[in-house]
């Protein structure tokens, strides 16, 4: 009941419980998964009637691993940053989610791409595959060079370029049978949503007609699924994301910030 979001995200995770020294009934709880020496904080709980006693602060002491890491929405938990920091967390990146609609962004794209095309920069080789289609060691290994597995793990990643609901819409950018970029886009059934889950382009090919190919090609899968709006995440230092989604009026649907503590 304290971290019903945790579970319902079909995770099994180990969890910590608070209990009273005189009534048997929970005063908090604290989830986490750990991989090696590092553990994921997934969420901490305390009911109301008993914050501001130490108790979060006391399950936060609990967790093994010399390396602990959590991602907080700051428009959802206002109140978690001040909270971590507290606790010795450091805020690291930021990232916003944000949302826009399909059908402007893909007019916009085709164009652009429509011009990339007849301009002649594109290599004769260049050709756009489904991730399935494309060598999975080549696309997470780009994945990792650009986002450092600041927010996704490599192999989480590769797993993902088979499952269909990612492969039948998303877009990879081979030049030369080799991989120059890709967009990772998740949907889910039934929704109208889709998530870009991830996106890199090699840095020879950036700032011009590759990232162009690879959305128009993904956003046009999108439109033809029954897709109407598209969700993605920029990073604060990916200036380029930020001004398309201002370009597009996108909604901000969260704000996470990345906090570490080493023990």
């Amino acid at each position: 009941m304290l971290l019903r979001d945790v579970f319902e995200r079909g995770l099994t995770p180990q969890v910590l419980l608070a209990f009273d020294r005189d009534s048997p009934r929970v005063l908090g709880a604290i989830a986490f998964q750990t991989r090696g020496n590092e553990t994921s904080l997934l969420g901490i709980r305390v009911i109301r009637t008993h914050r501001r006693m130490k108790i979060g602060t006391c399950l936060l002491s609990r967790l093994p691993g010399t390396l602990v890491y959590v991602f907080a929405d700051s428009q959802v938990h206002p109140d978690a940053g001040p909270f971590l920091q507290a606790n010795g967390f450091e805020r690291g990146s930021r990232m916003y989610i944000v949302e826009v609609d399909l059908d402007p962004m893909i007019h916009a794209m085709t164009k652009l791409r429509d011009r990339a095309l007849q301009s002649g920069r594109v290599p004769e080789s260049a050709r756009l595959v489904s991730p399935a289609r494309a060598p999975a060691s080549e696309a997470v290994a780009l994945y990792h060079e650009i986002m450092a597995m600041r927010w996704i793990h490599p192999a989480h990643l590769e797993a993902s370029l088979t499952d269909p609901r990612i492969a039948d819409i998303s877009s990879v950018l081979l030049v030369d049978d080799h991989v120059a970029g890709m967009v990772v886009v998740r949907s889910a059934a039934g929704d109208y949503r889709v998530h870009v889950q991830a996106r890199a382009v090699m840095p020879a090919f950036r700032g011009g007609w590759a990232n162009v190919l690879i959305m128009a090609d993904a956003l046009e899968k999108g439109r033809a699924a029954g897709i109407r709006r598209i969700r993605f995440d920029s990073m604060d230092d990916n200036q380029d994301t930020l001004k398309l989604a201002r370009r597009f009026n996108a909604d901000t649907i969260s704000v996470f910030d990345r906090f570490t503590r080493r023990v």
